[in-house]
């Protein structure tokens, strides 16, 4: 679930993956920008309820991975 980082700022842990074996922690950011857009930064595993907390803070129109473990 989101949880609230700063003013318009929210952080989601997701699930651990597997990295050449090892679990690997996952944690995305969602950002309230200016313009009522919504920017998401290393998108995590999405389920429904994510899905509605991300949706109540605006329409996402940006969404960076930054990595090919995306």
């Amino acid at each position: 679930m989101l949880e609230a980082f700063g003013t318009w700022l929210y952080i989601a842990d997701g699930p651990s993956v597997s990295f050449f074996g090892f679990p690997y922690p996952t944690r995305m950011a969602v950002a309230r920008l200016c313009d009522g857009d919504v920017w998401v930064w290393s998108p995590v595993a999405l389920t429904e309820e994510l899905a509605k907390a991300v949706e109540a803070i605006g329409p996402v129109r940006h969404i960076v991975s930054p990595n090919k473990l995306h």
